[in-house]
């Protein structure tokens, strides 16, 4: 993937602006054209061509569902695809890499956190209400990790990614499927890691791995055991067993040993729900208000922990992230100019 050039020029009019980063599936650029900011993610591993296919045609459908159920509804954010096509490239001898041009999404969760270490509570409260809302339309994501969340100014969640996004079939709950993300299988459910039909309790345990990555990457063992590169079965068994002993006293966090609980208790429901129902439809408004609660209790951290993962190299692009404050103080000074204008009337 390094060796992967984006073209500085797209479309005839996309200017590039940099990277945002890269994943199982391709590279994601920034481009800029008339002071708007596109996410464009370039194809380009080796089945490229029915990956970009899959995703583009799971966007429309969602983004198709979501209009349908009800326009006005901004319940369930998912990003708006632009545009689509493709250039030429000698990446990997392929000639040509595949490229969907989406609404430019801010920051990842990281990213946000280390800006507004204040919104901890908020953020993590409306990752639920997003998989809650995602699941609404009938699909399962598949894929849930913190890089698969992004926020925007306004302090909205957006889910991304939807390459492996599945319409929920119940009638399949009792299969095996064999299959999952490498970077996912971290963030899985113990019952998904061997191989069971995602449900959507599994996709819920998802979002409370997901924020005690975000929140104490280092109390999660199978996190920090070098599993990145391909997973055989041994490593598979072994993260499936660190999941079944799961420790919550390696966490100083309370909203870390909360989500432990929570995880604990979904796996319960799940494991004795002889019919499902509880499995298909999870208590997402009990798990919201537990993490409200735990919020209510303690002080929010200081900002640190967050600025240490500014270390990581998806956050050295100064230039994106100038960005994104030059954004928040256009948005600053534009309600500032309306506010000046409702006061003299004008």
């Amino acid at each position: 993937m390094a060796d992967f050039v984006a073209p500085q020029i797209l479309k005839n009019k996309y200017k590039l602006v940099g990277l945002i980063g890269g994943g199982t599936f391709g590279q994601v650029m920034l481009y800029e054209l008339n002071q708007e900011y596109y996410a464009v993610k370039f194809f380009i591993r080796e089945r490229s061509s029915q990956d970009y296919t899959y995703e583009k045609v799971m966007m429309k459908k969602l983004l198709k569902i979501k209009k349908r159920n009800n326009p006005q509804d901004q319940s369930c954010q998912i990003p708006e695809l632009i545009d689509d096509g493709m250039i030429e490239s000698n990446y990997r001898n392929k000639g040509t890499v595949q490229f969907l041009i989406m609404q430019y999404i801010e920051y990842s969760t990281y990213e946000y956190l280390s800006s507004y270490p204040d919104k901890e509570k908020d953020l993590f409260v409306e990752m639920v209400i997003q998989l809650r809302e995602f699941h609404k339309l009938g699909y399962i994501h598949k894929d849930i990790k913190p890089d698969n969340f992004r926020v925007n100014r306004e302090g909205k969640v957006f889910f991304i990614d939807f390459g492996t996004t599945n319409k929920f079939n119940p009638n399949l709950t009792a299969t095996k499927e064999g299959r999952i993300n490498i970077e996912s299988s971290f963030t899985a459910s113990k019952f998904v890691n061997a191989g069971a039909y995602a449900m959507q309790i599994d996709e819920l345990i998802s979002v409370l791995y997901s924020m005690i990555l975000i929140k104490e990457p280092s109390g999660i063992e199978w996190e920090n055991n070098g599993f990145y590169v391909q997973l055989d079965q041994e490593q598979k068994t072994a993260i499936i067993d660190a999941k079944n002993n799961f420790d919550l006293s390696r966490f100083r966090q309370k909203i870390c040993q909360k989500a432990g609980q929570l995880i604990k208790k979904l796996e319960n429901i799940r494991e004795n729900d002889i019919d499902i129902q509880h499995s298909i439809n999870p208590d997402y408004d009990q798990v919201i208000n537990e993490i409200k609660q735990v919020y209510s209790k303690i002080p929010i951290e200081n900002r640190q922990q967050y600025q240490q993962r500014q270390q990581l190299p998806e956050f050295q692009n100064l230039e994106l992230q100038e960005i994104n404050r030059g954004r928040e103080r256009d948005g600053f000074f534009a309600a500032l100019g309306r506010f000046f204008r409702i006061i003299l009337g004008m």
